[in-house]
């Protein structure tokens, strides 16, 4: 008697895994460094095509990819013109705002003619974008932080197969900290508190010098401010050796 097949492995869907929807929030879409003036990018996050653009004067724009005209894509062959952006396949033109400027080869500009511009911060290095299902307006803001003082920002980019709300809850998660990051175990000294779409936390713990090359153990207290879903900023003191250093931790859906 022969054997039946085994089944091909099929990755579940986010429907399947019952992963929560993508939640609404500010999360960041570029790097500051990385969109010269007058570069344009074509973008996929939140489950849709979308362009970045540096105007000449250095604004940051973000708009839905396709031209509302014919579909076109302009996140490839799109141009930067002034302070607009012209559609590779008939040259219309549109503002930051998503007005558009110019229609060549016509007299009058069709008043249903305007692209769909989102909400975009631009701060310590980080270009973010508000997202929302149902198209809402910003229900919250994202401080920026002071750069004076500070050495310059570094990045580093992942891509991985998780959920937002999975690396928001490892801010929370204490019992990780023992066996992931080798500290000694931490104590909550505030928190969590809740206010609106922002959670704030502080840990306290000993954590081994050898990691960062110092000897011996090191004090370290952490304060976390978790915005939405989307960025979480960590202020990490190094008590005994008198340092202090931030990083940000941003979690952006892809699809």
């Amino acid at each position: 008697m022969t054997k039946p097949l085994p089944t091909p492995f099929r990755p579940k869907t986010a429907d399947e895994r019952g992963l929560p929807p993508i939640p609404y929030g500010w999360f960041v879409v570029g790097l500051s460094s990385e969109l010269a003036v007058g570069e344009v990018k074509a973008l996929r996050y939140f489950g849709r095509e979308m362009v970045l653009f540096r105007t000449e004067s250095g604004q940051a724009v973000v708009f839905d990819a396709h031209c509302p005209h014919l579909g076109a894509d302009r996140g490839f062959g799109g141009k930067v013109v002034g302070e607009s952006i012209q559609c590779p396949f008939h040259a219309w033109r549109f503002g930051a705002d998503g007005t558009c400027l110019e229609v060549p080869e016509c007299d009058r500009i069709p008043p249903k003619a305007k692209a769909q511009a989102w909400a975009t911060r631009e701060q310590n290095g980080m270009i973010l974008a508000w997202y929302h299902p149902d198209g809402h307006t910003p229900t919250f803001d994202v401080p920026a932080c002071p750069d004076e003082g500070w050495t310059p920002v570094k990045s580093i980019v992942w891509r991985i197969r998780s959920h937002p709300q999975e690396v928001g809850e490892n801010t929370v998660d204490t019992a990780h900290m023992r066996p992931v990051h080798r500290t000694e175990p931490s104590r909550v000294r505030s928190g969590p508190e809740l206010r609106g779409a922002l959670m704030e936390l502080s840990l306290a713990f000993l954590a081994p010098g050898e990691l960062v090359g110092m000897e011996g153990d090191n004090d370290v207290q952490l304060d976390i401010e978790m915005y939405g879903l989307g960025q979480i900023q960590v202020t990490s003191h190094v008590l005994n050796a008198g340092i202090t250093a931030r990083y940000w931790v941003n979690s952006t859906p892809i699809d």
